[in-house]
């Protein structure tokens, strides 16, 4: 299990929709735009996650698998 605690300079709504948006998931987990990561299988419920696929071009990508476990919308 792994918890993830940051701060970042920006609204709280903004963080959350970026752990939940197609796009969002790109941009973070793309760090060379000549190998844009690829964002799969995406449902955003308890149980549910994301599949990402990343690296450098030519090579074999890395493949993280997110499960959620809690989602509690910012209030």
């Amino acid at each position: 299990r792994l918890r993830l605690q940051r701060n970042y300079a920006a609204p709280i709504h903004r963080v959350f929709q970026a752990w939940i948006d197609v796009n969002d998931l790109v941009n973070w987990f793309t760090p060379d735009l000549a190998s844009p990561a690829r964002v799969s299988d995406v449902n955003i419920g308890i149980g549910g996650g994301f599949v990402a696929a990343f690296g450098p071009p030519g090579e074999t990508p890395w493949i993280e698998r997110v499960q959620y476990q809690e989602i509690d919308p910012p209030h």
